[in-house]
């Protein structure tokens, strides 16, 4: 048992389920090929998206930040370099959940 913060959390060194098995409620079931439906699948890839997009956005927030104030002191162009980076990383952010729902 390790302790994170008010809570415990169970570790379990070097025993982990076979491959396509679940732990659910402490037991283990195994899952059958048609147990995760297309809504599962499109669930996750969702989730997924969403994090990712969050991080992106996340990054782009702590460049801008440490970049405020070194413009001035900045080669040519390093502006318009860390501009272009915030832009593109902002597009790619919003490509991933453009047109899902």
């Amino acid at each position: 048992m390790v302790g994170v913060g008010s809570s415990v959390v169970s570790v379990v060194v070097g025993v982990w389920p076979s491959m396509g098995a679940v732990v659910q409620g402490g037991a283990m079931s195994g899952l059958r090929p048609g147990d995760i439906t297309d809504e599962m699948r499109q669930a996750a890839d969702t989730a997924r998206r969403q994090g990712l997009q969050m991080d992106l956005r996340t990054l782009a927030a702590s460049i801008h930040a440490d970049a405020e104030g070194r413009y001035a002191d900045a080669e040519p162009g390093w502006q318009a370099g860390v501009e272009w980076a915030l832009l593109w990383i902002e597009n790619t952010a919003s490509q991933l959940t453009e047109d899902r729902s």
